[in-house]
């Protein structure tokens, strides 16, 4: 049976009270707009949660598992125990756009449902709640590096939430994800004197990209490839003798990207053939996953939602509007996990954008991460309390990921 309403009166009231205090959820949330910090490089952000979760009775650990910038905090009924509920707090923002994927309401939320489950866990609830904050999302998988270091090898069920628009949803359509960085090597020559003495790696690249755009057309549709010249040549009078490019290459399934990949690297180095240029393929550490979806902690979220009065998008919608990556995709094939989208403004500004930057500052921005900090904990409260429930997850989960 789910979590009895006592326990979920208790939690929301300390998370309500929580957002209200002048140094709460709301004014941690704000701080952290303020001050955005890209991944690896969040102290500020990682030290202000630190704070707040001591400041509300969780004992926490900077430096977590090895990372500077990862923080968790615990709170548990008794020491030994179980089953164990880690809410996770992203709070690293993008380079020249800051927080324009709302990172600071994840923080904030995440910090708010830890606060909810532990005012329960006082009222007699058993279990173990805790919030770990996880730097890096954007691009550097942190949390493929605290997978690693182990920080998740006793937890039962990950909980956590992202900001969209519109409506919203039981879980953003992530796809598996790996990045490339390719290096064209060539030979440098005048261009008007002597072009034939060169050997241009400006065209080598071109040919490359053009190469992946012949193959977009190919490729199923929910399949994805795009990048970046990062460096291009100098000046126009002299054959580029180097350049590099960056490309994403995303696919349903880690299976299928595999594949995609090959054909990438394919393309790549054909751009070079064509040139005569000698090039270098890298592909980047920590590919994301696809997520390992679990539909009875997804209706468990979403009933605990709607009774909050939030509005749902169906899953067409949701492909529609929200297919992106995340790390988490990496977390959910270890552990049963969840990432339920919570509309922060009725407006539709895309994620990535300035104009969502500004979106997750707002007021409104604000009263949807309480509510869905609210949501989070009562998911976790009915998980801990429910023996069927976890059953139900468990056996999911472990379909999700079967090979």
């Amino acid at each position: 049976m789910p979590a009895d309403e006592r326990l979920k009166k208790t939690a929301r009231a300390a998370i309500e009270e929580a957002a209200s205090a002048d140094d709460g959820l709301v004014a941690l949330s704000l701080e952290l707009h303020a001050r955005p910090e890209i991944g690896f490089q969040e102290r500020h952000a990682a030290a202000r949660v630190a704070e707040l979760l001591e400041r509300y009775g969780l004992r926490a650990v900077r430096g977590a598992y090895g990372v500077e910038t990862a923080v968790e905090g615990r709170a548990a009924s008794s020491a030994n125990d179980r089953p164990v509920v880690a809410f996770l707090a992203e709070y690293d923002a993008l380079p020249g756009i800051g927080h324009g994927c709302g990172h600071n309401l994840i923080a904030a939320a995440a910090c708010g449902a830890g606060l909810g489950v532990r005012a329960a866990l006082e009222s007699g609830l058993a279990g173990e709640v805790r919030v770990l904050g996880t730097p890096a999302e954007e691009g550097g998988g942190g949390k493929i590096v605290l997978i690693e270091n182990g920080a998740f090898r006793d937890v039962d069920a990950v909980l956590m939430v992202h900001p969209c628009s519109v409506a919203d949803a039981r879980a953003m359509n992530c796809l598996a994800t790996a990045t490339v960085d390719v290096r064209y090597t060539g030979l440098a020559a005048h261009a008007a004197a002597a072009p034939w003495e060169g050997r241009n790696a400006l065209d080598a690249m071109v040919l490359g990209y053009m190469a992946l755009a012949a193959m977009r057309q190919h490729i199923p549709p929910e399949a994805r490839i795009h990048g970046v010249f990062l460096e291009a040549g100098q000046v126009p009078n002299v054959v580029p003798e180097r350049t590099v490019a960056r490309y994403t290459v995303r696919h349903a399934t880690v299976r299928a990207l595999a594949g995609l990949r090959e054909r990438v690297e394919s393309a790549l180095r054909a751009g070079a053939a064509a040139a005569g240029c000698e090039v270098e393929v890298r592909w980047l550490e920590r590919p994301y996953a696809d997520l390992a979806r679990v539909a009875a902690l997804e209706e468990a979220y979403e009933r605990n939602a709607r009774a909050l009065g939030r509005d749902f998008l169906d899953e067409g919608e949701v492909r529609r509007r929200f297919t992106a990556s995340t790390d988490l995709g990496n977390v959910s094939q270890v552990v049963a996990a969840i990432h339920p989208m919570v509309a922060i403004t009725r407006e539709s500004p895309a994620l990535h954008t300035a104009a969502f930057a500004e979106a997750a500052r707002s007021r409104e921005a604000q009263d949807a991460m309480i509510q869905a900090a609210v949501a989070l904990a009562w998911t976790a409260l009915d998980y801990l309390a429910d023996a069927g429930l976890r059953e139900r997850t468990r056996r999911e989960h472990a379909a999700a990921t079967r090979e």
